[in-house]
């Protein structure tokens, strides 16, 4: 997925120097984002989980992640259904996104 965010990036500023500064700030933010989701699950808090979520998805979509855009809509729909199976589902797929990047 790297490559491909920072072949979008590339084109977008013509600058691969410019590209890889940005995607790695995007990697630190959705690595505190993910932290924060882990704890806002702990406390059962849906609704700093769905902002979490929409944090992230606005991150990714500036970057052209769209598995990451894609993760972030369904959390942010299972936050909002307090549906406490299927956010502990996406958060540990999350992390594993994360893990990836």
């Amino acid at each position: 997925m790297k490559e491909s965010c920072i072949e979008y990036l590339v084109k977008q500023f013509n600058d691969l120097q410019l590209a890889e500064e940005i995607f790695s700030e995007y990697v630190d933010s959705v690595k505190k984002k993910a932290l924060e989701a882990k704890e806002s699950f702990d406390d059962r808090n849906w609704m700093n989980i769905d902002l979490v979520a929409h944090a992230i998805k606005g991150n990714a979509l500036s970057v052209n992640d769209l598995n990451m855009v894609d993760l972030a809509i369904k959390l942010r729909s299972a936050a909002r259904l307090s549906n406490e199976t299927e956010v502990a589902e996406l958060i540990e797929n999350l992390n594993t996104l994360v893990n990836d990047l």
